[in-house]
C-alpha cells in the first residue's frame, strides 16, 4: 500500500519541490521555503541550511552567475560554499534594499546612511563596506543573472546614496578644509560601482549642475598621483615579489624637506585585505585603485560628446537622444569617448581586474597565494590605440611640490589636453610562451631555424656561456633602469622577420612578435591549460620554458609609433606627432605597462606612460616628465587610451543583448 504521508518522500523529491516552490516565487530572498517547512518535521529538517547544502547550492546556481567563480576559486567550487555563500548574499541584499532609497516610500537617508566616518547612521560602516565588497565582486562575475538580482535590491539608488552622503560629502569637506579627501577602501569601491551603474544615455543629459559637482569630487583621484596611488606596487620595480630590504638597497628613499615635501613612496608594502567571509571562508584580496575608477568617470563625462565641446546645448542632447533611440542600448559609447563603458554580459572581461586583486595584493610576499594568479595575455596591447592625455600645467605642479595646500590648485588649473594614437608591437621571449602563442613561435622557428639572422657566432670565449647559444635560446635580457622603461643602456632593438633580435652586451636574443589577443590566442583562459598550461610533447624545440613572471630578465618589450588619431580634437596640441616612436616593457607580476615615449620634434620632451589594461579594453594609466629623478614626484598627467575603431561601416545593426542595470531615474 502507497503511504500518502510527506514523510515517505524520498529527499531528492523533496529538494525538487523546494527549488520549484521558489522558483515559482518573486525574485528575492527564499521565503516561499517558510511555509513548505512548516507542514512537517520530516520536510523542515530535509530543507533546512544546516541538513541541505545541495538544494542552497543548486539555488545559487540557479540565481546567481556562476562561470567566474568556477575560474577564480576553483577549490571553493563546492556545494557547501555556495550554499554558505547564498545564504550571506541574500542578508546583503535584503540589507541594500532596505536602506537604498525608493519610489513613494519615506525613508530618512540623512539618519540612515550618516555622513561619511564622522557622522555615521544606522548602517553600520562595516556592514556598509560588506555590501560594498559583495555588490562590486557580483558586477564582476556577472554573465547576465547578476545585474538582475542588483536591480532587485536597488543598486542604482544605494549607489547614488553612498556616492551623496559618503564620497561627495567627503570632498565638501575636504575643500573647505582646503585639504586632500581620505582614501578608504569603502570609497574606491564606492567609485567603482559608480563607473559600473554608468550609462552613456545618462551621461549624455546629465545637467551642468551635476557634471560640475562630479568633476570636483574626481579631479583629485584623477590628478593627485602623489596621494592617490595608480599602482599595486612600486612602478620603478620590475621584478616583483621582492623583500623591502633588497628593494632599498635597490631605490634608498629620498628625504622630504621643507621646500620639497613631495618624495615619491617606492617602498613595497603590503596591502592585503581579509574580507572575513566570500564562498564560505576568509578571502585575502586588495582594495581596487581609486584613482583607476576616477580616470574612468572624469574622462567620459569630459568625452561625452563628439568634438570634445565643453558644454552641450538642447539641439546637441537632441542629436544625441535621437542617435540613441534610433541605435538603441549599446554596451559601449560612441567611439569619439574613446572610453569603453561597462558592459556585463561577459565575466571574462572582469578577469584580469579581479585576478589582480587576488594575487597582486602583497608585493613583499615570495609566498604564492591559493587559486589562480594574474598573468598577462599575450597579445592584449599589440595593435592601434588611441586617447586623451590630460595634464595640469607646470607652475601648478611646482606650486604644490613648494609645498602649498594641493587641493585649491587642482580645482582651479586650467587642463591641457593632448590627443595621441599610437600603434604598438608586443615581443615576447620565446621561453615564457604558452599555448598557442607557443606554437605560432615553434612554427616560425622550424621555418627560419637555419637562417644566419637568429644563429650568433661569439667572437670569443669571455663571453657568458649564453653568448654559445642560438639566439632564440638565451635567456631574456636583464632589465634596466626604470626611467628608460627598464630597457637597458646601450640595448639596440632590430625588427627581424617575426620579432625583435635585442643585441645587449655583444649578444643578440630573439623576441617573438605576438599580435593581438584575438588573433594569436583565440578562446583561451588565463587560468586554464590551453594558454598557460602544459603543450603537447610534439610542441617543443627544446628549448628551456620558463613559467610567466619568474624569470630574471626582460619577458615582453614593446615598440611603438604614432600614428593620426582618427578624430583630432582641433583645440589641443598632441605631445606625439605621427612618426614618434616608444619602446617598454610589461611587469608580468600585474600587467603593468611602462613606455618611454620620444617625440618626433624635441620641443614636447621625453615622457614615461605607465598603466594598465583594465575591464571592457581601457588602458588607464599616467604619464610624466622624465628630468625628474625617480625618487621625487614627477610632473605627471593622466590618460586613457582604447583601442583604434575600425573604419565605418555602412549600415548598423539595431540589436541588443546588454544585460545592465536601467538608467538612474
Amino acid at each position: 500500500m502507497l503511504s500518502l504521508s510527506l514523510e515517505g518522500l524520498p529527499p531528492e523529491i523533496v529538494e525538487r519541490i523546494a527549488i520549484w516552490t521558489v522558483l515559482l516565487g518573486n525574485l528575492g530572498p527564499p521565503s516561499s521555503l517558510i511555509p513548505l517547512q512548516l507542514t512537517c518535521r520530516y520536510i523542515y529538517h530535509s530543507i533546512s541550511f544546516q541538513n541541505s547544502s545541495t538544494l542552497y547550492a543548486t539555488l545559487f546556481k540557479i540565481t546567481f552567475d556562476t562561470q567566474a567563480l568556477k575560474r577564480r576559486y576553483p577549490d571553493r567550487f563546492t556545494a557547501t560554499c555556495l550554499a554558505k555563500e547564498y545564504h550571506r548574499r541574500w542578508i546583503c541584499l535584503r540589507r541594500m534594499k532596505a536602506y537604498a532609497p525608493e519610489p513613494n516610500v519615506n525613508k530618512n537617508l540623512n539618519m540612515i546612511w550618516g555622513y561619511a566616518d564622522d557622522m555615521p547612521g544606522i548602517y553600520p560602516l562595516r556592514d556598509k563596506l560588506e555590501d560594498c565588497w559583495m555588490a562590486y565582486l557580483m558586477f564582476t562575475e556577472s554573465d547576465g543573472k547578476n545585474p538582475r538580482v542588483l536591480r532587485w535590491a536597488n543598486i542604482i539608488e544605494w549607489v547614488h546614496s553612498l556616492i551623496c552622503f559618503d564620497i561627495h560629502f567627503t570632498a565638501t569637506r575636504s575643500q573647505e578644509d582646503q585639504s586632500l579627501p581620505a582614501h578608504s577602501v569603502r570609497r574606491s569601491l564606492g567609485l567603482w560601482l559608480y563607473w559600473f551603474i554608468l550609462r552613456y544615455e545618462n551621461l549624455v543629459n546629465e545637467t551642468r549642475q551635476a557634471l560640475s559637482r562630479a568633476n570636483r569630487m574626481l579631479r583629485p583621484y584623477t590628478f593627485a598621483s602623489f596621494e592617490y596611488t595608480h599602482f599595486f606596487a612600486p612602478w620603478s620595480i620590475y621584478h616583483l615579489p621582492i623583500t623591502t630590504e633588497i628593494a632599498h638597497n635597490a631605490h634608498p628613499p629620498m628625504q622630504a624637506t621643507e621646500n620639497a615635501p613631495w618624495i615619491a613612496n617606492l617602498t613595497p608594502q603590503s596591502n592585503t585585505i581579509e574580507l572575513s567571509e566570500y564562498l564560505g571562508s576568509p578571502l585575502k584580496v586588495c582594495s581596487p585603485l581609486i584613482s583607476h575608477a576616477a580616470s574612468l568617470l572624469f574622462f567620459s563625462r569630459m568625452q561625452r560628446f563628439p568634438l570634445g565641446q565643453p558644454d552641450a546645448t538642447e539641439a546637441d542632447i537632441a542629436i544625441m537622444n535621437e542617435a540613441l533611440m534610433r541605435l538603441g542600448p549599446r554596451p559601449y559609447a560612441p567611439s569619439h569617448t574613446r572610453t569603453n563603458f561597462p558592459s556585463f554580459v561577459d565575466s571574462k572581461t572582469y578577469d584580469d581586474d579581479v585576478l589582480r586583486l587576488l594575487s597582486c595584493h602583497d608585493p613583499t610576499s615570495v609566498t604564492q597565494p591559493p587559486g589562480p594568479r594574474y598573468q598577462f595575455k599575450p597579445g592584449s596591447l599589440a595593435g592601434e590605440w588611441e586617447g586623451r592625455f590630460v595634464i595640469y600645467p607646470l607652475d601648478t605642479h611646482e606650486a604644490i611640490m613648494a609645498g602649498e595646500p594641493p587641493l585649491p590648485h587642482i580645482e582651479r588649473a586650467m587642463l591641457l589636453q593632448s590627443s595621441q594614437a599610437w600603434t604598438f608591437r608586443e615581443f615576447h621571449h620565446p621561453h615564457t610562451l604558452r599555448g598557442q602563442s607557443r606554437r605560432d613561435y615553434i612554427s616560425f622557428h622550424q621555418k627560419y631555424a637555419t637562417s644566419t639572422d637568429y644563429t650568433y657566432t661569439p667572437l670569443s670565449s669571455r663571453h657568458p656561456p649564453s653568448a654559445f647559444l642560438p639566439s632564440h635560446a638565451r635567456p631574456p635580457i636583464t632589465p634596466g633602469q626604470a626611467m628608460k622603461a627598464h630597457i637597458p643602456e646601450n640595448t639596440r632593438l632590430n625588427h627581424v622577420p617575426g620579432g625583435l633580435m635585442v643585441q645587449q652586451s655583444a649578444q643578440d636574443v630573439f623576441y617573438h612578435e605576438i599580435f593581438t589577443a584575438d588573433e594569436a590566442n583565440t578562446a583561451t583562459t588565463h587560468n586554464a591549460a590551453d594558454e598557460y598550461g602544459d603543450d603537447d610533447d610534439d610542441d617543443d624545440d627544446g628549448s628551456p620554458r620558463i613559467e610567466p613572471g619568474t624569470s630574471e630578465g626582460l619577458e615582453i618589450i614593446l615598440k611603438g609609433e604614432a600614428i593620426t588619431p582618427s578624430n583630432e580634437i582641433s583645440f589641443s596640441h598632441s605631445l606625439m606627432v605621427p612618426g614618434s616612436t616608444a619602446e617598454g616593457t610589461i611587469r608580468p607580476w600585474d600587467g603593468l605597462i611602462t613606455i618611454l615615449a620620444t617625440p618626433l620634434t624635441e620641443s614636447s620632451g621625453v615622457w614615461l606612460y605607465k598603466g594598465y589594461i583594465t575591464s571592457n579594453g581601457n588602458f588607464v594609466g599616467k604619464f610624466r616628465d622624465t628630468w625628474n629623478e625617480v625618487g621625487r614626484e614627477g610632473y605627471e598627467g593622466s590618460f586613457i587610451m582604447v583601442r583604434k575603431p575600425p573604419p565605418p561601416v555602412p549600415s548598423i545593426s539595431t540589436s541588443s543583448n546588454v544585460v545592465d542595470p536601467p538608467p538612474a531615474t
